[in-house]
């Protein structure tokens, strides 16, 4: 394409518009540069001003590169910026779609227990599965699924997974409790109907993970101008989401959550 036909697009529209090559500040200037110039157009990367956009997208450099911050419960700093310059601010979901299994309890029991100082968190699944694994039992046993009340502090049956279970041993049983008594925290408890002494494992699949920490709390982080920062005045990004913002000159960007929170910082 010649000089004279360089910036004639004949309507197209500014995204399909051919983008000229920056040269760096000091580089020698050539025809092409000078012409640039004549027509008043940047021919070297000022960061004293944002790079130019193109539609929904922003010019891309070989120093594009993701940055790990964790956003703590205390306002956190995020980004200082000594010239104006935009950012991406990515919150990523770690958790939406993925399923996590393990072991609710393993041990040899005599008498009615429970699970509660070892609960699991369940506050971002969906859906669960349960695993009964007995290799030893004499009498018979009763096993219920318990749920945590967070407001008053307490565990609360809610269905009995295996109920009767006897001899002979081993024993290999399986439950889906689906949606039901999944709270925040999950837990068992074993109460025998005949006496005795049993031999078990329980294992679990948890399913459909969704937005959240372990806990069931949120994974926001709220992002602000200053260090006095809380999650009432700052600007949320929730978990999944990105927002490029542009940071003005002598700024800083702070952030605060919940609980901690891993982002990643791009600068463009």
């Amino acid at each position: 394409m010649s000089e004279k036909n360089l910036y004639d697009y004949r309507g197209l529209p500014p995204d399909l518009w051919r983008r000229p090559v920056r040269r760096s500040l000091g580089s020698a200037v050539g025809p092409a540069e000078a012409a640039l110039e004549e027509r008043g157009l940047p021919d070297f990367q000022d960061r004293s001003q944002p790079p130019p956009y193109h539609g929904e997208a922003i010019e891309i450099g070989k120093g594009f590169q993701g940055r790990a911050v964790t956003v703590g419960i205390t306002p956190t700093l995020i980004q200082q910026s000594s010239y104006s310059w935009p950012y991406l601010l990515l919150n990523p979901s770690a958790s939406t779609g993925l399923t996590t299994s393990g072991t609710v309890f393993a041990g040899v029991v005599a008498a009615a227990g429970n699970s509660f100082l070892t609960p699991i968190g369940v506050g971002n699944y969906l859906n669960g599965h349960l695993f009964l694994h007995v290799t030893a039992i004499v009498g018979q046993w009763d096993i219920y699924a318990c749920i945590f009340d967070p407001v008053t502090l307490t565990w609360v049956d809610s269905q009995v997974i295996w109920g009767g279970v006897v001899g002979p041993a081993p024993i290999d049983l399986y439950a889906n409790i689906g949606q039901f008594g999944l709270g925040t925290d999950f837990a068992i408890r074993w109460v025998p109907v005949l006496p005795g002494a049993m031999t078990f494992r329980v294992d679990y699949i948890l399913k459909e993970g969704v937005g959240g920490s372990p806990g069931g709390l949120s994974l926001t982080v709220y992002i602000g101008a200053n260090s006095g920062i809380t999650v009432l005045s700052g600007f949320p990004i929730l978990e999944g989401e990105h927002y490029t913002v542009i940071l003005g000159e002598n700024t800083e960007l702070w952030g605060i959550a919940v609980v901690p929170v891993t982002i990643r910082v791009f600068e463009f």
